[in-house]
């Protein structure tokens, strides 16, 4: 080779915000975690939001970003009225 790096084509931003939302993140979430891993990409919450809509699109079954704070403020008020029962 002449010096000339390869690029890892299976990791790309689009896959790295889809494997955050199939994780269970927000969009703000799923949204730092692409800007972490590349910091140089321009991605934008609009970017994130179409991933999410891609993948309900076909027929993935995710949550929306409003369903996954949902659950998690559920499951908060649970673990908190476990706490209050149990004192």
């Amino acid at each position: 080779m002449t010096g000339v790096t390869k690029i890892n084509r299976n990791r790309g931003v689009g896959r790295v915000a889809r494997e955050a939302i199939r994780a269970g993140m927000t969009n703000a979430e799923a949204l730092e975690h692409v800007h972490e891993t590349f910091p140089s990409a321009r991605t934008t919450m609009a970017c994130i939001q179409w991933y999410r809509h891609d993948l309900r699109s076909k027929g993935e079954r995710v949550l929306s970003a409003r369903g996954v704070r949902a659950v998690r403020d559920a499951a908060a008020a649970a673990a908190i009225k476990l706490d209050q029962d149990a004192a």
